[in-house]
């Protein structure tokens, strides 16, 4: 049978009208060509052997120095404090005796005379006044010497203590000192020392314990009574 489309109305839109819309075709998907493929399946290659190229930072890591690494801490090559104050004496004492020398004097004063003994002492007393300046003390026969410097005046003065004036003399192993009493007022101390009072006493303290024995050694010879504490 044939149709004949009225007139004015497009023979498509009229057989559209007539049996409906035709279906468009299906469009057919081609196949990936093999450029592409081989462009698909070789980029994530590159970028893994971009990722290899890539320098690697070093982990870092924290860990402790070997105890057998560290470095010994050096000894300590400072002398102690009685080593320096010996030192100081025995300094003291090069430089009287290098004055006594210059002026034509023994270490006591008298020319000719030459002590039993000489050692450095750190520290004097007398009464209520104390000097914390070394000296050497020379022991003689009959008499110490040594000088003190006073703390509260620019003067030394030089102590010349006989044996026979000694009260009372002892000496200290434990302390290191010689302590005795003057039952005599002591010129240039009228303010600090007070004969009259038991517990004023002349001290001297000695460098080191070695001296303190050489000390021990002389003097009982020359003082009596003498006590060793």
């Amino acid at each position: 049978m044939l149709l004949a489309a009225p007139k004015g109305v497009p023979t498509s839109a009229y057989i559209d009208s007539v049996f409906g819309p035709a279906a468009m075709p299906a469009q057919v998907q081609r196949p990936k060509t093999a450029d592409a493929a081989q462009r698909t399946t070789t980029a994530p290659l590159r970028e893994a052997r971009a990722a290899e190229a890539r320098p690697r930072t070093p982990a870092r890591t924290s860990s402790a120095i070997p105890a057998a690494a560290r470095r010994p801490a050096a000894p300590s090559s400072r002398p102690s404090l009685s080593a320096q104050l010996a030192s100081i004496g025995g300094a003291a004492a090069a430089v009287t005796t290098d004055i006594r020398r210059t002026h034509g004097l023994a270490a006591s004063g008298l020319p000719g005379e030459a002590p039993l003994l000489r050692v450095p002492a750190l520290s004097f007393a007398v009464g209520a006044l104390g000097c914390r300046f070394p000296s050497p003390v020379s022991f003689f026969a009959d008499r110490a010497t040594y000088c003190f410097n006073h703390p509260h005046e620019a003067t030394q003065i030089t102590m010349v203590m006989f044996y026979n004036d000694m009260r009372d003399l002892a000496l200290s192993l434990p302390r290191q000192d010689l302590r005795f009493r003057v039952p005599n007022p002591l010129q240039h101390f009228s303010q600090d020392f007070d004969h009259n009072d038991r517990r004023h006493c002349v001290s001297i303290c000695f460098a080191s314990a070695v001296d303190c024995a050489a000390v021990a050694k002389i003097l009982p010879v020359a003082v009596k009574p003498f006590r060793i504490a």
